[in-house]
């Protein structure tokens, strides 16, 4: 394989990427595609609805129509289909719940070399700290989920089953996909108590409060409680160490 040949220009447009990944959560963050929705509006009017200085809004509008986030006609600004699917809020598939999580990432990536120095990881865990930042994930993981459980659970044959454990299952989407396939299963979301509320009041949307209940607990620290004969994890993994890692699947079989 060839060796790629980084000149200057490449190596500083590497160092500055940074700026559009700001500048999309930015957008994200001030709700930018959702005030936009389906009009096409001049600078003024979007200041308006973001109650913004004129000069500043218009300036940074104008940077997303270079990223090609936006189009504009006639000096008014539209959003693109994919604006309109993804970053309204609006849409069914709105996915800027995630994007600003990774906005919240952004303080412990800064600090890689520490982390590299130390050989430990940087704990700032932007999922538990505050308020909006566990609401942002929590909502992340759901939308998320919500894309893909439909497509992964007729994939699964549970038909045999009858008490499943999500296991860091945060909201329980998975189990909720699961319990509505499959009637004669029962599910345990296992989560952290901080995800409890949310879990419970999404369970409670989808009528499944009968069948999904929710256990408070930390699965690094604290034993699985209950007999299960399916178990299911999902974006936990990745997320800890080799060491780790082992110790959450042999509590997992454990409890199968």
């Amino acid at each position: 394989m060839a060796t790629r040949q980084w000149n200057p220009g490449e190596l500083l447009e590497l160092s500055g990427a940074f700026w559009k990944t700001c500048a999309l959560h930015a957008a994200v963050k001030l709700d930018v595609f959702t005030v936009i929705g389906e009009e096409q509006l001049s600078a003024a009017q979007i200041a308006t609805r973001l109650k913004g200085a004129q000069k500043g809004v218009e300036r940074f509008l104008n940077a997303l129509v270079a990223m090609e986030l936006l189009e504009k006609i006639e000096g008014r600004y539209a959003n693109f289909p994919c604006g309109r699917t993804f970053l309204s809020k609006a849409s069914p598939k709105y996915i800027g719940h995630i994007v600003m999580h990774h906005h919240h990432l952004m303080e412990s990536w800064s600090q890689l070399d520490q982390s590299v120095h130390s050989g430990q990881p940087i704990r700032t865990r932007s999922s538990f700290d505050k308020e909006e930042w566990r609401e942002s994930f929590l909502m992340g993981m759901f939308n998320m989920a919500m894309n893909i459980a439909p497509l992964l659970v007729p994939l699964i044959d549970l038909s045999f089953r009858h008490h499943l454990l999500d296991l860091g299952g945060g909201p329980g989407t998975y189990a909720i996909h699961f319990c509505q396939s499959y009637p004669q299963l029962s599910a345990t979301v296992f989560d952290l108590p901080t995800s409890q509320p949310f879990a419970e009041k999404t369970i409670e949307k989808f009528k499944l409060s009968n069948r999904i209940r929710f256990i408070a607990g930390n699965y690094l620290e604290d034993e699985i409680r209950g007999t299960y004969d399916a178990a299911w994890l999902s974006h936990i993994l990745h997320g800890e160490g080799p060491e780790a890692c082992q110790a959450i699947i042999q509590k997992t079989v454990s409890a199968l």
